[in-house]
């Protein structure tokens, strides 16, 4: 068996994370190729050795319109790496995640044989785009395979999009359970009692939020915040610790290859994404055992923090809801409910994706090199 998988980059991110466990998994056994869209992209995600690494060589700092027609440009490069690899065989899984990778496979010669996998709400997607961006957005994937990480995601591409019901699969965020539960028991290099912040530290995420939740509770006097993460919002974060006095209490670490032992040794851990279509973060986290608090926003933690886990789901833009819940947390946390981790295991999410991809080949697309 072999695969492909489109992916923008392989710096930390949900996305690739989703690609990273997969592609893990399926190396094992298979034949596994991967292409980068764009190049000079810090690397933080280590694929095994027997992978190969495809750069597309598109410039990230590129303005919209130049990237985009460097884009246009890469996909002679895919095309040409796409018949090199295929001489001793077909791919049997083709995947493209994100929109970068979406625009760059849809103009390719694997456009009709993709399974375009959405990890981001449509309003995510198309913040800041025009109205004929929005256009072109819907008559991409139009009769095409599309992979939707959480049901909220699918009723979402389906209304906006105007997409079939039956050219839409769910197929939930793998995590590699074993690995993870493994790993969280590695020491860390903090000793304080901490609350834990994990993700990019960009505007979806609202890390700020997060900084006045800590602030607004009781855990301020007795517990650290830490975040594990990277962007563009550090410099401002750092800054707006400094000027609320908690410059001593607030610590910046960066990207952390075992973000699981962080975890397990939070005494609390939140997420305060405005949107969020399935929080793989959310997940490893209860996986390793962390006690977690997260703002219903659409789509994903409503479908992950169900049950007794549901009081610690609060209004997403409520300062003091998500004070009192990290409070509430640390006083007790309910167990998992049997069977959750093996929800999310990596083999159910490799079964779900190749499934839908034969069924989308069984139909009898024809397939064609060029436009």
């Amino acid at each position: 068996m072999r695969s492909l998988f489109v992916i923008n980059s392989l710096s930390g991110g949900g996305a690739e994370r989703v690609v990273l466990n997969m592609v893990e998994r399926m190396a094992r056994e298979s034949e596994v190729d991967v292409a980068t869209v764009y190049a000079g992209v810090e690397v933080d995600y280590r694929l095994p050795s027997s992978v190969t690494v495809a750069d597309m060589g598109v410039d990230p700092g590129a303005g919209k319109a130049a990237r985009l027609a460097q884009l246009l440009g890469a996909r002679r490069r895919l095309d040409a790496f796409v018949r090199e690899r295929e001489l001793e065989g077909g791919y049997d899984l083709i995947t493209a995640h994100l929109t970068a990778s979406h625009m760059l496979a849809r103009a390719s010669c694997v456009r009709h044989r993709c399974l375009y996998a959405h990890h981001a709400s449509v309003g995510t997607i198309e913040e800041g785009a025009g109205a004929l961006s929005r256009v072109a957005f819907r008559a991409m994937y139009r009769d095409e395979g599309v992979v939707a990480v959480s049901q909220g995601t699918k009723g979402d591409l389906v209304r906006a999009y105007g997409l079939s019901d039956g050219d839409v699969r769910v197929v939930l965020n793998p995590v590699p359970v074993d690995e993870i539960r493994a790993r969280s028991r590695e020491p860390i290099s903090f000793e304080r009692p901490f609350v834990l912040f994990v993700g990019r530290l960009v505007e979806v995420k609202r890390p700020g939020l997060m900084l006045e939740a800590y602030e607004a509770s009781s855990l301020r006097e007795t517990h650290d915040l830490v975040f594990l993460g990277k962007g563009p919002l550090e410099g401002e974060l750092r800054e707006l610790a400094r000027s609320r006095g908690l410059g001593g209490r607030v610590y910046l670490m960066g990207f952390q290859a075992n973000p699981y032992a962080w975890m397990a040794r939070s005494s609390a851990m939140v997420m305060t994404s405005s949107s969020e279509a399935f929080p793989m973060v959310l997940v490893e986290g209860l996986v390793s055992g962390a006690r977690v608090v997260a703002g219903d926003c659409d789509w994903g933690p409503r479908e992950i923090l169900t049950g007794d886990l549901a009081r610690f789901l609060v209004p997403k833009d409520d300062v003091s809801a998500y004070a009192r819940a990290m409070e509430g947390a640390l006083e007790g946390y309910p167990a998992l409910p049997g069977g959750f981790a093996e929800r999310y295991g990596v083999d159910g999410a490799v079964r779900g994706y190749l499934d839908f991809y034969r069924e989308r080949m069984d139909r009898g697309r024809e397939v064609s090199y060029g436009l």
